[in-house]
């Protein structure tokens, strides 16, 4: 819904604000690695201005919808120089741009913003474990990825990043496999 949409793009915009003099500052780089249709993304440039994202990065599983969102950034004046969206599971992990084991070169982004898919169910291998979004953490089980999701957007949070997501109300309240 476009209310969701313009709080989250607020709350990513807001942060990047100067407290002297309110202006808000660029963002090099924002995600969304359930982008759907990309209007989150082009909600956060919007609220920013034109030139107030230097890069957007965007993943979407569904062909359609993937295609929809790159037509989407055009139609709404985004260079083709400005955005990439690829298609594939962002969980699977399966875009080179996000799979990068260099952390001098593996994708830091100032801004993280999704919407993904609720007790999306996943099928984790054990590859996965030793997947740098989710060693730390262990993998989420198999019932519900919400936790993944969250997991998948910390691992692209620049030190000084912003993340606002949507996801279920009991995702941080969980036992069992997720605490």
């Amino acid at each position: 819904p476009q209310q969701l949409s313009n709080i989250l793009s607020e709350i990513v915009s807001l942060d990047s604000q100067d407290p002297a003099t309110g202006k808000k500052k660029k963002l090099n780089k924002v995600l969304d690695f359930a982008c759907g249709s990309g209007s989150l993304l082009l909600n956060v440039r919007h609220k920013l201005g034109a030139n107030g994202i230097g890069k957007i990065y965007g993943q979407e599983s569904n062909i359609t919808t993937y295609n929809l969102a790159r037509m989407n950034m055009l139609l709404h004046g985004v260079k083709d120089s400005e955005f990439e969206i690829y298609h594939g599971d962002s969980l699977i992990n399966d875009w080179s741009l996000l799979n990068e084991m260099n952390p001098a070169k593996k994708l830091k982004v100032d801004a993280v913003v999704a919407n993904p898919p609720f007790s999306y169910r996943w099928e984790p291998n054990e590859s996965l474990s030793e997947d740098f979004r989710f060693k730390s953490h262990g993998l989420a089980p198999k019932s519900a990825a919400d936790f993944a999701f969250l997991l998948h957007g910390f691992g692209f949070l620049s030190d000084e990043g912003t993340m606002a997501i949507i996801l279920p109300h009991g995702v941080l309240f969980r036992g069992g496999a997720e605490s």
